[in-house]
């Protein structure tokens, strides 16, 4: 697949061509080498495209770039650039996609860098997953969809109390997750947090006052194997109007998985689904509502995506047909 610019002399021993010794590279010979330190240096997520940053390291002052949608290929892209870098605007599907850079020089084009994978994300799955979850980047399992999207209503203050017995930590997740998601949402609601010496353990769901978020240690909640928080789903319809985030046990320095899940199950109680990573591993791609785990506050092409949702019509009760006509998701 790959070419490999040499340069030979004409003579290979001094003794057969004269006494001068053979002559240097050219610049614009040495210019054609593979290109090298190929890497994506970020990637955003958009409603309508994927922006992939990339950069090397190389000799030449101009290359060009091929990306295309299979190895080798180059339908997507050919682009002649200057300097060792460029951006990209993929599209907005999901898929996988191939890049490589080479250096040129006079007309020439010298051997291309080694090629990278793409991994692409089409922003509808992410809405879906996260409001109706459903969708090839859900947990759903087969499950239908939602039928309806739950979200606070306009307009209305939802009272988030973190008792004492959590610990400093969980207030200060529960202060960054709920600034993310207003800012990302256009503060389409109000959320005064505060700290409360009530420990509310054993009280019941539905003894907890409409448009409240409780943050509490109750380990009578979450039964599971393995489970160390787990939260009720609080706007309605797919909740009760209220919801507690429930830990088996206050977080310490020894429980650093503690604290990913305090943001994440606050992330339910709000009314969003679980969000599965791509297969390619980025580090934009480590997403708080992932089940695993593996970010501690919201990423931001999950920010991207519900100010997409609130910008696109998404509202309290909004039913999925609406979201597909409003093209904010995919068809099933």
């Amino acid at each position: 697949m790959f070419k490999r610019a040499f340069w030979a002399a004409a003579c290979v021993a001094s003794a057969a061509c004269g006494s001068g010794a053979p002559a240097a590279p050219t610049s614009s010979t040495s210019a054609l080498s593979a290109p090298t330190s190929f890497v994506i240096t970020s990637q955003q997520v958009f409603l309508d495209r994927n922006v992939v940053a990339l950069s090397w390291s190389g000799g030449a002052s101009t290359y060009k770039v091929f990306a295309g949608s299979t190895a080798g290929a180059s339908d997507l892209l050919s682009a002649d650039v200057t300097g060792t870098s460029y951006t990209w605007t993929a599209p907005r599907t999901a898929g996988v996609f191939y890049v490589r850079v080479a250096a040129t020089s006079g007309g020439q084009t010298g051997t291309a860098s080694t090629e990278l994978p793409v991994y692409t994300i089409d922003l509808r799955n992410v809405i879906d997953a996260l409001y109706f979850g459903y969708g090839p980047m859900s947990d759903a399992n087969g499950r239908a969809p939602a039928s309806t999207v739950a979200v606070w209503p306009d307009g209305a203050t939802i009272q988030t109390l973190v008792t004492a017995q959590t610990g400093a930590a969980s207030l200060t997740a529960a202060q960054t997750f709920v600034a993310d998601y207003l800012a990302a949402s256009s503060n389409f609601i109000s959320v005064p947090i505060s700290t409360t010496a009530t420990t509310y353990t054993g009280v019941a769901l539905q003894d907890i006052p409409e448009n409240t978020v409780v943050v509490r240690v109750d380990n009578s909640v979450c039964p599971q194997p393995g489970v160390i928080a787990c939260a009720y789903y609080g706007p309605k319809p797919y909740g009760l109007g209220r919801s507690t985030v429930n830990l088996n046990a206050a977080p310490t320095g020894n429980t650093p998985d503690s604290w990913k899940a305090i943001a994440h199950e606050i992330g339910h109680a709000f009314g969003l689904h679980h969000l599965v990573m791509n297969s390619s591993g980025r580090a934009e791609f480590q997403f708080l509502m992932n089940p695993a785990l593996v970010a501690s506050q919201l990423s931001a092409v999950e920010k991207t995506a519900i100010a997409a949702a609130r910008a696109g019509g998404i509202r309290a009760g909004t039913t999925r047909s609406e979201a597909v006509s409003l093209g904010l998701v995919l068809p099933q």
